[in-house]
């Protein structure tokens, strides 16, 4: 192992008043209650070099984040499969993805960030210095809850991973924490980083000027304690995970020697069939009727932000089912959806990179079979395709099971968890290969 080299970079991607948020149908950004960050990290041992970026947003997608790995290799000389871009998935943010009837995409935003993350990765890889590492963590269970099944499953696991400059003064903190960031989410329709913003606050107040990275870990099916529109719990839940990511990063000892290294694994997710032409062309008509009788009784619905959701997932299902029926008269061969597993290492730390929305039992599959003292699981991670449920979920046909009809058309087979559980476990496997 040699001597560890760090570079660290924050940029403000904050978008304007006007856009619409993403999430669900909230509409249009009226205000700005917290700005949004992304943050870059380098690490340089003399032979690998790795870049983590962390984002303030919804979610992006592969093509998306395969451009911006392009640009940073360009720029940088880092490899694609050595650089990992994720986001938080704040439902307080603007549309950044392919999410239907869910935000429209401003393209013009989604440029701008796109060189903001670009600028954050390249700076940061050229403001470097020597640097000491080292991780910890701690449990919390008190801020989240499963909300598929009572006294369900969570992850209380806060990893955390420290960076110091030589002189021993604390330089970045990355959290790794596995939940649903909506304890606003349609909030005012105010833009915010949600509960994980107060964190990086509270840490910022006691530290200073220092970068506190956030990554979600396997989260699909888990919320905040307080549940939405809750400004109060989203205060709560973010001071205590601060709080006790501090408690751990003030204990961690770190070192300037490092081991790294990083592999990405693409994977095959086998797709359900569609329904027949007779059951789309009804669901179709169920949604405009629907649309119908929303129109008529507008009254009736509490408040604008009601009137909008019930109008847009109205409007969903009539688009869904147009798009399923082209897909059905072009015939269905068998069909699948490619994604990209990422496993990263540093010393005796491993982050599993899956691009979804990860059920909390696939991750602590993940953990249990992993072989490194430290294991983060990072969710959002080079993309996102939606849901990844568990087996038990689409038996019972959960709401993750059945919203995949937001990111595209074909619904995933059952067996979607199991392939993504095995598949990294095969890729943590085979890294010293």
């Amino acid at each position: 192992m040699n001597q560890l080299k760090a570079g660290v970079a924050s940029v403000n991607i904050t978008p304007p008043l006007g856009l619409e948020l993403s999430g669900y149908g909230f509409g249009k950004i009226r205000g700005i209650l917290d700005e949004l960050y992304a943050q870059a990290l380098f690490l340089d041992n003399g032979e690998e070099k790795i870049i983590i970026i962390t984002t303030d947003l919804i979610g992006l997608n592969h093509e998306y984040v395969n451009n911006v790995r392009e640009a940073i290799k360009a720029e940088t000389g880092v490899q694609k499969d050595h650089i990992l871009l994720c986001s938080s998935h704040t439902h307080s943010g603007p549309a950044t993805m392919f999410l239907r009837q869910w935000g429209k995409i401003d393209r013009e935003y989604i440029r701008c960030c796109e060189k903001k993350l670009i600028g954050a990765a390249v700076w940061a890889s050229r403001n470097f210095a020597p640097a000491k590492i080292g991780f910890g963590k701690g449990l919390i269970d008190s801020i989240s809850y499963n909300r598929i099944w009572k006294g369900g499953s969570i992850d209380p696991e806060v990893g955390v991973l420290k960076i110091d400059r030589q002189s021993g003064d604390m330089m970045a903190v990355l959290i790794n924490f596995s939940c649903h960031p909506v304890n606003l989410h349609s909030y005012g329709n105010l833009v915010s980083a949600d509960f994980p913003g107060y964190a990086r606050r509270i840490i910022g107040k006691v530290k200073g000027d220092i970068c506190v990275f956030y990554t979600n870990g396997a989260g699909g099916d888990i919320n905040p304690v307080g549940d939405t529109n809750n400004i109060i719990y989203a205060e709560r839940n973010g001071t205590i995970l601060g709080c006790e990511a501090l408690t751990i990063a003030e204990q961690i000892r770190t070192t300037s020697n490092a081991n790294l290294w990083s592999k990405t694994k693409n994977v095959r997710i086998p797709l359900q069939k569609l329904p027949s032409k007779k059951a789309l062309k009804k669901a179709r008509q169920k949604g405009i009727d629907e649309l119908k009788r929303i129109m008529k009784n507008r009254s009736s619905l509490r408040d604008a932000i009601g009137f909008n959701i019930a109008m847009q997932n109205a409007k969903l299902d009539i688009e869904w089912a147009e798009d399923a029926l082209k897909e059905v008269e072009k015939g269905q061969p068998d069909k699948y959806a490619s994604i990209e597993l990422q496993a990263m290492g540093i010393n005796n730390l491993t982050m599993v990179g899956i691009p979804g929305e990860v059920y909390v039992d696939i991750g602590l599959g993940i953990k249990r079979n992993s072989q490194s003292d430290y294991t983060f699981i990072i969710g959002y991670a080079n993309g996102c395709i939606g849901y990844i449920p568990t087996r038990e979920a689409y038996k019972i046909h959960a709401y993750e099971t059945a919203i995949r009809k937001v990111y595209g058309v074909y619904p995933f087979s059952p067996t979607v968890g199991e392939i993504v559980m095995d598949s990294a476990k095969e890729l943590l496997r085979s890294k010293d290969n």
